[in-house]
């Protein structure tokens, strides 16, 4: 039967033989004319753009409302009652998201967030993948074996897979925006956690297409020219730490650090560090050295919009937590990020998701370097985000001091994230295997330098949030100093003794906090304590004990006689195990097994007695879901 006129054919009659064309038709210019117009009237256009824009929506809602059913989903219509309630649960899983995330994924700004996915004016214009990717974390937090369980992660990695198809079909269609590498962010935040299809080609396949969107785009350069017009004198700036006359301690001696290019090129600080391995590098003893120029990237922080030294920070009265009050019972562990900029254009507003975009993945590539850098396993590929030097973009507290706010520029924000760019360029250099001897040592003290500067600027914080960031940027520190460490017992062996660890205070200092932390969260567990930023829908917890464990074996073998470094991983080896009930992952135990057995054969060996292998406690079933 033919179709009505006004009845859509999809496969219409198409004459593909042209009539013959008479000499007069041959003219160029009328025959293309004739062969388009003959096109346009043969072949249907495919669907547009705009057509994915007005239906994933729908979509998604079919999608959740055949979640518990057998109704096909290519004949379901859904009542306005039947709406409502898909919506429900689909906020529902993006409040589990916001609510059991930590501060890494607060480059979403909550409030633009739902109004972009909840009011339809303006739903068109979000990316699907974004929304989907989202879902899929927020209901993977929410499918421990304490919760939805195995039915709950196999719904998450479902989701994630449409996330992965709506995100290539976003890419082929060109429509490319800051969503759709906020959507491939939290992809990369999915495959870092304890999920059954959990495998090393997963994730790096999802990191090297973070890395190449960032990079495609160029967000890591997003304010080059603020940096260029500061560098040519247009704008006043200062460097990211305060001046002498800010501080107390001299700026101008021999012994600050030096930029990243001066340390390149070896032309800096010419009074302590030589050319030659073996001579005396390192600043007298008890001086206090403060980088003028550090290692990584020396941003600007705008003279007019930086606030006066002050006897104690602000740091308290800038956080998120302060200026939006509610985003404690939304998203605890974002209380003490940094405040959005107010009263700004749209446009900067944009930005400013971009910016925290790239301190975002700056955040998880790092922790993934505090995890692997040290080993002796060194990552050869050298990703984009992972390199100090390409970033030409301001610190969250620099683009809200811009905005007219004032901010301390060793706000404890910045410091953070300057030592997680310090362990970036410690893992590179140390991969680097075009640098020689003499440029490894002076680098290695360089370094070295820096972090007792970070540690130093930390220690004048008199805020809370120090508790937290301040603690995570202390994690980092000791990171660098472990993987600089193999630098110094290969190229300056003045600073070592024969089987001793040449900073042992420090890593028993270090041994102890962590002994202490891992005890309190222990207890939150326990109980089912619902913290903040420590409880059982965070299987990121798992790779945080296992790290330790790691950490604490390897100043073992640089120093035997360090025992409490075993008495440490044992602590950390009963938490490690208790949540892995909780979050089961066949490529995560098989690695743990291997890492057991190594803390095994090294307590033998000390004559410490090795872990428990009894499960300290079951499962608490009583913990209750977050309202």
């Amino acid at each position: 039967m033919l179709p009505s006129d006004d009845e859509y054919d999809p496969f219409p009659l198409v004459d593909l033989d042209p009539p013959p064309i008479t000499d007069f038709e041959y003219e160029l210019g009328r025959y293309k004319d004739y062969r388009r117009k003959h096109e346009e009237s043969s072949i249907p256009p495919r669907p547009s753009l705009q057509f994915t824009r007005d239906t994933w929506w729908d979509a998604l809602l079919t999608f959740y409302s055949t979640e518990d059913c057998s109704t096909e989903v290519g004949i379901i219509t859904l009542t306005p009652d039947q709406r409502t309630s898909t919506v429900q649960h689909i906020v529902s899983d993006l409040r589990a998201l916001f609510h059991s995330s930590i501060y890494w994924v607060s480059f979403i700004n909550i409030s633009r967030f739902f109004d972009s996915l909840l009011t339809p004016t303006r739903r068109t214009s979000m990316q699907p993948a974004l929304a989907l990717s989202a879902l899929a974390v927020g209901r993977f937090a929410q499918s421990s074996e304490a919760e939805q369980g195995a039915r709950g992660r196999a719904k998450a990695l479902k989701l994630l897979d449409i996330a992965h198809g709506a995100l290539q079909a976003s890419m082929a269609s060109g429509w490319v925006d800051i969503g759709l590498i906020q959507a491939a962010w939290l992809i990369v935040y999915f495959e870092v956690q304890s999920h059954p299809l959990q495998s090393v080609d997963r994730h790096r396949s999802s990191l090297l297409l973070l890395d190449s969107l960032i990079r495609l785009f160029s967000l890591t350069t997003l304010d080059a020219d603020i940096k260029r017009a500061a560098g040519a004198g247009l704008l006043p700036s200062t460097t990211s730490f305060p001046s002498q006359e800010d501080t107390g301690f001299p700026t101008s001696q021999p012994g600050y650090l030096p930029s990243t290019s001066a340390m390149l090129t070896g032309t800096a600080a010419p009074g302590y560090f030589q050319t030659s391995v073996g001579q005396s590098f390192l600043p007298p003893a008890g001086q206090v050295v403060v980088p003028a120029e550090p290692i990584v990237p020396d941003h600007i922080i705008l003279g007019p919009s930086t606030a006066p030294p002050q006897t104690s920070c602000n740091c308290a009265s800038l956080c998120l937590g302060h200026t939006f009050p509610s985003i404690r019972g939304i998203a605890p562990s974002w209380a003490g990020t940094l405040m959005w900029p107010e009263n700004v254009s749209e446009g900067e507003l944009r930005k400013e998701e971009c910016r925290r975009l790239v301190w975002a993945s700056v955040m998880i590539t790092a922790s993934m370097n505090s995890y692997t850098s040290v080993t002796e396993d060194i990552e050869r590929s050298q990703l984009w985000i992972k390199d100090p030097g390409n970033y030409a973009i301001l610190f969250p507290g620099e683009s809200l001091a811009m905005s007219g706010v004032p901010v301390p520029a060793h706000n404890i924000w910045t410091l953070y994230l300057r030592a997680m760019l310090l362990l970036h360029q410690c893992v590179r250099k140390r991969g680097d295997m075009a640098m020689d001897e003499s440029g490894r040592a002076r680098f290695a003290v360089q370094a070295w330098l820096e972090v007792d500067a970070l540690e130093n600027a930390l220690n004048r914080h008199t805020c809370e949030l120090e508790r937290n960031f301040g603690y995570q940027a202390r994690e980092m520190l000791f990171s660098a100093r472990m993987c600089m460490s193999h630098e110094f017992q290969q190229y300056i062996p003045q600073v070592t003794t024969n089987g001793k660890l040449f900073y042992r205070d420090k890593a028993e200092k270090w041994l102890q906090n962590r002994m202490q932390m891992a005890e309190r969260v222990w207890n939150n567990l326990k109980a089912g304590v619902d913290v903040p930023a420590l409880d059982f829908r965070k299987p990121l917890l798992i790779y945080w004990f296992m790290s330790h464990v790691i950490k604490a074996l390897v100043l073992w073998k640089a120093d035997n006689s360090l025992t409490i470094a075993l008495h440490a991983a044992k602590t950390f080896v009963k938490r490690t195990e208790y949540l892995m009930m909780f979050w089961p992952s066949a490529e995560q135990r098989r690695e743990w097994v291997k890492l057991r057995m190594q803390l095994v054969e090294a307590c033998i060996k000390s004559g410490v007695s090795p872990p428990e292998t009894t499960i300290p406690c079951p499962i608490p079933r009583s913990m209750q879901p977050p309202s």
